[in-house]
């Protein structure tokens, strides 16, 4: 992040507000709602999520089975819960009534599942799944391309396998639209074993997932020669041999200084693992500031002080200033400080152990110009009542 001297001014960070017409992220009866909800804890009515309109709502349970809400987007559409609420994943994703008895677009997307008679691995595929759905959520929140290749060839599948006793290794990484992810790190313990192994400073289930669907994306991108030859601009010629970059990088560790150009260390390895590790990033980011908007934190009252990056820190593609990405990296920076200072309160590591600097908000920017590049165009108007594609996003 930037140097904060005492004397540098107050960020002006600016609070966007709510899509239009988007309800609060709280029940009926006015009690909040958090991600994994299934049921309102004050009231107990059914909580699920709905990926063509991007809303966590409460539903009335209607006397055929299916479940509604009144809000006025919604009046007259029906819905059914997705086939594995009730299962290991504990979906909490709505379906249309016509796709009843069948998985979301989530659960459609994970191939292959876990032994249930191998201990924890039933509660770590559960843990794995949480960690998909919110990635899956921000990325249809950006209208990227989210589908699952039981439907189309170039889809995405995850297969999410609990290493055996004995057994040959698992190792978490993506071939050709196929993620695998290592279960045993939805164990912290294992998670942190892994992480002194490696020397990371930072290791989730979702930083996997958003790690793994980066290279995913890039796959999808680097069809557009365009876009292909920008992107080598910033991130380096993604051409020069992957399996030796790797060997070198586990062998040597990375190049000094790695710090003034790369997010981190391993992002210094080969630039598909640049643009992965900053990939992910981006997202980490966009997804704590979108969570912070949704609650109406208002980052202007903070009481902190820090120096703002400017246009010469944008991807040097861009045709003209993006006063809106560096009104995005300004709140970033407020707001992964205060986390931060809350987490070394309580006695916890950093929240965001990394430093931004100009070459890295290049890098970022990158990304931001390839979402805003790939987006599908918006949907016009909410769909229609009684359209049977209402309450699937498949």
């Amino acid at each position: 992040m930037p140097d904060s001297p005492a004397d540098s001014p107050v960020i002006p960070a600016r609070q966007p507000s709510m899509p239009a017409g988007a309800p609060p992220p709280s029940c009926t009866c006015g009690a909040p709602l958090f991600r994994e909800n299934t049921t309102c804890l004050r009231c107990r009515a059914l909580v699920g999520f709905l990926p063509d309109q991007g809303w966590l709502l409460s539903f009335t349970a209607l006397p055929d089975g299916t479940f509604t809400n009144s809000h006025p987007s919604l009046q007259n559409r029906v819905y059914k819960t997705c086939a594995n609420r009730t299962a290991a994943p504990q979906c909490n994703w709505m379906i249309a009534t016509s796709d009843a008895g069948q998985p979301c677009l989530s659960c459609s997307l994970t191939r292959t599942t876990p032994n249930p008679a191998v201990p924890e691995a039933a509660a770590r595929w559960t843990a794995a799944e949480h960690a998909k759905r919110h990635v899956l959520i921000q990325l249809l929140r950006h209208r990227l391309p989210v589908r699952s290749r039981h439907t189309h060839p170039d889809g995405v599948w995850f297969d999410f396998l609990q290493p055996l006793p004995g057994g040959p290794p698992v190792l978490t990484g993506h071939q050709r639209g196929l993620i695998t992810i290592n279960l045993s790190e939805a164990d912290p313990a294992q998670r942190a074993l892994i992480q002194e192994k490696m020397g990371e400073s930072y290791r989730t289930l979702t930083g996997h997932m958003r790690h793994e669907l980066a290279h995913y994306y890039w796959e999808r991108f680097s069809t557009d020669a365009a876009w292909l030859q920008q992107c080598r601009s910033v991130f380096g010629d993604d051409r020069q041999d992957y399996a030796a970059a790797l060997a070198t990088h586990h062998r040597q560790g990375p190049p000094p200084q790695w710090a003034s150009r790369f997010i981190s260390a391993y992002a210094s390895s080969h630039p598909w693992e640049d643009w992965a590790e900053t990939f992910a990033h981006y997202l980490h980011m966009d997804e704590a500031l979108h969570t912070a908007q949704r609650l109406g934190l208002d980052l202007r009252r903070l009481k902190l002080r820090t120096d703002s990056f400017d246009h010469a820190a944008l991807f040097p593609s861009s045709p003209a200033a993006d006063p809106a990405f560096l009104d995005t990296i300004d709140r970033w920076v407020l707001l992964s400080l205060t986390a931060n200072e809350i987490n070394a309160a309580l006695g916890h590591p950093l929240a965001y152990p990394f430093i931004l600097n100009s070459s890295i908000v290049t890098k970022l920017h990158a990304i931001h110009q390839s979402f805003q590049h790939f987006a599908a165009p918006p949907m016009a108007s909410p769909l229609p009542p009684n359209d049977p594609a209402a309450g699937t996003h498949r």
